[in-house]
């Protein structure tokens, strides 16, 4: 089988994700039923919607801005 690398966050969030996306730094940003997971290759965030809404799409846009 091919070699594998697993990427959990460390973060008490529920382990169910929709969408992926990356910009041209390299972060990772992951739709999660609690927000949006950012991931630098180090660290996970959480970065949570003001309305507490589960995230199932993400796009990069021009300058790298997330939609959400």
């Amino acid at each position: 089988s091919p070699p594998i690398e697993r990427y959990a966050p460390d973060l008490d969030v529920f382990p169910q994700n929709f969408a992926i996306a990356q910009d041209s730094q390299g972060i990772v940003y992951v739709g999660n039923t609690d927000g949006v997971l950012e991931f630098d290759g180090e660290r996970w965030r959480l970065m949570k919607l003001d309305n507490h809404d589960i995230v199932r799409s993400l796009a990069m846009g021009p300058g790298d801005r997330l939609f959400v």
